[in-house]
Protein backbone atom coordinates (compact mmCIF):
# COMPACT_ATOMS: atom_id res chain seq x y z
CA UNK A 1 0.00 0.00 0.00
CA UNK A 2 1.16 3.33 -0.93
CA UNK A 3 0.57 6.32 1.25
CA UNK A 4 0.27 9.63 -0.19
CA UNK A 5 0.35 12.51 2.14
CA UNK A 6 -1.44 15.48 0.79
CA UNK A 7 -0.78 17.65 3.89
CA UNK A 8 2.31 19.65 3.47
CA UNK A 9 5.23 18.86 5.79
CA UNK A 10 5.43 22.44 7.05
CA UNK A 11 1.85 22.26 8.25
CA UNK A 12 2.49 19.01 10.15
CA UNK A 13 5.60 20.49 11.77
CA UNK A 14 3.65 23.62 12.63
CA UNK A 15 0.97 21.48 14.27
CA UNK A 16 3.64 19.52 16.17
CA UNK A 17 5.25 22.77 17.37
CA UNK A 18 1.87 24.09 18.41
CA UNK A 19 1.13 20.86 20.33
CA UNK A 20 4.59 20.95 21.95
CA UNK A 21 4.06 24.64 22.76
CA UNK A 22 0.69 23.89 24.34
CA UNK A 23 2.22 20.97 26.26
CA UNK A 24 5.11 23.22 27.35
CA UNK A 25 2.66 25.93 28.39
CA UNK A 26 0.62 23.43 30.42
CA UNK A 27 3.81 22.00 31.95
CA UNK A 28 5.20 25.49 32.63
CA UNK A 29 1.87 26.62 34.08
CA UNK A 30 1.77 23.56 36.31
CA UNK A 31 5.31 24.29 37.51
CA UNK A 32 4.39 27.96 38.09
CA UNK A 33 1.28 26.97 40.04
CA UNK A 34 3.35 24.49 42.10
CA UNK A 35 6.07 27.09 42.76
CA UNK A 36 3.39 29.63 43.65
CA UNK A 37 1.70 27.16 46.02
CA UNK A 38 4.99 26.26 47.70
CA UNK A 39 5.98 29.92 47.90
CA UNK A 40 2.66 30.92 49.45
CA UNK A 41 2.93 28.06 51.95
CA UNK A 42 6.47 29.15 52.86
CA UNK A 43 5.35 32.79 53.09
CA UNK A 44 2.39 31.84 55.31
CA UNK A 45 4.62 29.71 57.57
CA UNK A 46 7.21 32.49 57.80
CA UNK A 47 4.52 35.00 58.80
CA UNK A 48 3.16 32.55 61.38
CA UNK A 49 6.65 31.90 62.73
CA UNK A 50 7.40 35.65 62.80
CA UNK A 51 4.25 36.22 64.88
CA UNK A 52 5.24 33.32 67.13
CA UNK A 53 8.75 34.79 67.55
CA UNK A 54 7.24 38.16 68.48
CA UNK A 55 5.01 36.46 71.04
CA UNK A 56 7.97 34.55 72.46
CA UNK A 57 10.09 37.72 72.61
CA UNK A 58 7.33 39.51 74.51
CA UNK A 59 7.10 36.55 76.89
CA UNK A 60 10.90 36.57 77.25
CA UNK A 61 10.82 40.25 78.24
CA UNK A 62 8.17 39.48 80.84
CA UNK A 63 10.21 36.58 82.18
CA UNK A 64 13.37 38.73 82.27
CA UNK A 65 11.49 41.27 84.39
CA UNK A 66 10.29 38.49 86.66
CA UNK A 67 13.86 37.11 86.84
CA UNK A 68 15.17 40.56 87.84
CA UNK A 69 12.51 40.78 90.53
CA UNK A 70 13.41 37.28 91.73
CA UNK A 71 17.10 38.23 91.84
CA UNK A 72 16.27 41.37 93.82
CA UNK A 73 14.15 39.33 96.21
CA UNK A 74 16.93 36.74 96.56
CA UNK A 75 19.38 39.52 97.41
CA UNK A 76 16.95 40.90 99.99
CA UNK A 77 16.44 37.40 101.35
CA UNK A 78 20.18 36.81 101.75
CA UNK A 79 20.59 40.20 103.44
CA UNK A 80 17.72 39.42 105.81
CA UNK A 81 19.15 35.96 106.53
CA UNK A 82 22.55 37.51 107.27
CA UNK A 83 20.93 40.01 109.63
CA UNK A 84 18.91 37.20 111.18
CA UNK A 85 22.09 35.19 111.74
CA UNK A 86 23.76 38.16 113.41
CA UNK A 87 20.72 38.80 115.60
CA UNK A 88 20.56 35.11 116.47
CA UNK A 89 24.22 35.02 117.47
CA UNK A 90 23.76 38.21 119.50
CA UNK A 91 20.73 36.74 121.23
CA UNK A 92 22.57 33.48 121.85
CA UNK A 93 25.57 35.29 123.34
CA UNK A 94 23.52 37.93 125.12
CA UNK A 95 23.33 35.99 128.36
CA UNK A 96 26.96 34.86 128.24
CA UNK A 97 28.35 38.12 129.59
CA UNK A 98 26.25 38.15 132.77
CA UNK A 99 27.22 34.50 133.27
CA UNK A 100 30.89 35.41 132.83
CA UNK A 101 30.62 38.26 135.33
CA UNK A 102 28.75 36.08 137.81
CA UNK A 103 31.35 33.28 137.55
CA UNK A 104 34.27 35.72 137.93
CA UNK A 105 32.68 37.48 140.90
CA UNK A 106 31.88 34.16 142.61
CA UNK A 107 35.50 33.05 142.18
CA UNK A 108 36.91 36.14 143.94
CA UNK A 109 37.79 35.93 147.62
CA UNK A 110 35.45 38.38 149.38
CA UNK A 111 36.90 41.82 150.14
CA UNK A 112 40.43 40.74 149.16
CA UNK A 113 40.68 41.23 145.37
CA UNK A 114 39.32 44.09 143.29
CA UNK A 115 38.86 43.94 139.52
CA UNK A 116 40.06 47.01 137.64
CA UNK A 117 38.43 46.01 134.39
CA UNK A 118 37.44 43.04 132.27
CA UNK A 119 38.00 42.56 128.55
CA UNK A 120 36.58 39.61 126.66
CA UNK A 121 37.16 38.10 123.27
CA UNK A 122 35.06 35.25 121.93
CA UNK A 123 37.05 32.28 120.60
CA UNK A 124 36.24 28.74 119.59
CA UNK A 125 37.11 27.49 123.11
CA UNK A 126 34.91 30.06 124.86
CA UNK A 127 35.77 33.58 125.99
CA UNK A 128 39.31 34.78 126.60
CA UNK A 129 39.30 37.08 129.61
CA UNK A 130 41.91 39.69 130.57
CA UNK A 131 41.43 40.91 134.13
CA UNK A 132 43.62 43.57 135.73
CA UNK A 133 43.17 43.07 139.48
CA UNK A 134 44.42 44.55 142.73
CA UNK A 135 44.84 42.68 146.01
CA UNK A 136 46.00 43.24 149.57
CA UNK A 137 48.22 40.17 149.76
CA UNK A 138 49.61 37.12 148.08
CA UNK A 139 47.35 34.75 150.04
CA UNK A 140 44.28 36.15 148.31
CA UNK A 141 45.94 35.57 144.89
CA UNK A 142 46.63 31.94 145.81
CA UNK A 143 43.09 31.50 147.10
CA UNK A 144 41.69 33.01 143.89
CA UNK A 145 43.83 30.71 141.71
CA UNK A 146 42.68 27.65 143.67
CA UNK A 147 39.04 28.73 143.30
CA UNK A 148 39.45 29.31 139.55
CA UNK A 149 41.13 25.93 138.98
CA UNK A 150 38.40 24.09 140.89
CA UNK A 151 35.53 26.01 139.27
CA UNK A 152 33.95 24.48 136.14
CA UNK A 153 34.29 26.49 132.94
CA UNK A 154 37.66 28.14 133.67
CA UNK A 155 40.80 27.01 131.84
CA UNK A 156 44.14 28.32 130.53
CA UNK A 157 44.66 30.37 133.69
CA UNK A 158 47.82 32.47 133.72
CA UNK A 159 49.05 35.37 135.82
CA UNK A 160 51.27 38.14 134.51
CA UNK A 161 53.89 40.03 136.46
CA UNK A 162 52.75 41.08 139.93
CA UNK A 163 53.53 44.67 140.85
CA UNK A 164 53.80 45.40 144.58
CA UNK A 165 53.25 48.83 146.09
CA UNK A 166 52.94 49.94 149.72
CA UNK A 167 49.16 49.66 149.78
CA UNK A 168 48.35 46.84 147.31
CA UNK A 169 49.59 44.45 144.65
CA UNK A 170 48.37 44.57 141.04
CA UNK A 171 48.39 41.70 138.59
CA UNK A 172 47.10 40.92 135.12
CA UNK A 173 45.10 37.67 134.92
CA UNK A 174 44.42 35.87 131.66
CA UNK A 175 42.06 32.92 131.44
CA UNK A 176 39.44 31.23 129.27
CA UNK A 177 35.85 30.76 130.38
CA UNK A 178 33.28 28.59 128.67
CA UNK A 179 29.73 29.23 129.92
Amino acid sequence: MIKINLIPLEYIQKQKRAAIGKLGAVFGGTICVGVLAVSSTIYHKSRTLAKHVQTLEARLKQLEEVAREVDALEAKKSAILAKNTVVGSLLAGRLDYPKIMEAVVKSLPPNQIWIGGLTTMKTSQGYDLNIPASTLGMDSIIQWLQTLESSPGFSNISIGAITNTDSASTLPMKLTYKP
